[in-house]
């Protein structure tokens, strides 16, 4: 399994409070599963990062 930082993929940014999307992880054999990650909205300006 491997992941990318987001400013290492070209076309996508950052989510920010209260923001959402939708992903689709893939295997090698093909079997997909999609789930939403969503951002709280109880982000403070200390908060560096959040747990999905």
């Amino acid at each position: 399994m491997s992941f990318a930082v987001v400013s290492e993929i070209e076309g996508y940014a950052e989510l920010n409070e209260d923001e959402r999307t939708s992903v689709v992880f893939t295997t090698n054999s093909g079997a997909t599963t999609t789930t939403e990650l969503r951002v709280p909205t109880t982000i403070t300006q200390d908060s560096q990062s959040v747990r999905l």
